[in-house]
């Protein structure tokens, strides 16, 4: 299969002797195995689970189909078409994935499957390690939408811009902190649970970068 080869199945974390149901792809239960990972049409042997759809509504029937057989272990991706297939859809990164969410499952990793196909994994929620691991972070199209982690560029959420005033040098303080820093304080933001949370985040981040400028008054 095109869409398959051992590189994808890293990508995927799929390992040698894994089982794996693949929904809406075509003649893959006859392929072989790729790199010791089988392709099985029974759902309930399955430990990886992956779903291909090109739609809101296919996604959505596709995951009431196998969501009562998601375990906790399971490994669970969904691939979708990339903007740049061609491929008529409702589905982009950031947005269509209502019914993940409404059964409390978050995505976890984002990978490129090929020039056609990207593939997110989701986990319930509350198996997903707080702040998750460095791999995670890097591939969680939630962080990195607004961290590069490869060449080390934060870009602030607009909620976060609204609370510089214009006349404010706060966004300079945070143009000069260190890398490390800019992007513990927005992984933070990004990663609260609740609004509440995220606006005690930001105010947090506020009340260093005012601090910051309070300093360099007192040193001029």
């Amino acid at each position: 299969m095109k869409q398959f080869d051992p590189i994808s199945m890293k990508k995927l974390k799929f390992k040698n002797g894994d089982n794996v149901f693949v929904l809406n792809l075509k003649d893959i239960f006859s392929s072989k195995p790729i790199g010791g990972v089988r392709f099985i049409d029974q759902v309930s042997d399955a430990n990886g689970i992956l779903l291909f759809v090109d739609s809101t509504s296919t996604l959505k029937s596709s995951f009431l189909k196998i969501r009562k057989y998601l375990k906790e272990e399971t490994l669970f991706w969904i691939a979708f078409p990339k903007k740049t297939s061609g491929t008529q859809t409702d589905l982009e990164r950031d947005h269509g994935w209502e019914i993940l969410f409404e059964n409390d499952y978050d995505t976890v990793a984002l990978v490129s499957l090929n020039e056609t196909w990207s593939a997110m994994r989701f986990k319930k929620k509350d198996k997903i390690k707080k702040g998750g691991s460095k791999e995670e972070k890097q591939k969680n199209p939630e962080l990195t939408k607004y961290i590069d982690y490869e060449k080390k560029i934060v870009r602030l959420p607009k909620d976060v811009l609204t609370f510089f005033p214009k006349t404010s040098s706060a966004k300079k303080s945070f143009d000069a902190l260190s890398w490390s820093h800019q992007r513990e304080y927005v992984e933070a933001i990004l990663e609260a649970k609740t609004s509440e949370t995220r606006t005690k985040r930001i105010k947090k981040l506020m009340d260093h970068l005012n601090s910051k400028k309070i300093a360099r008054k007192k040193k001029s």
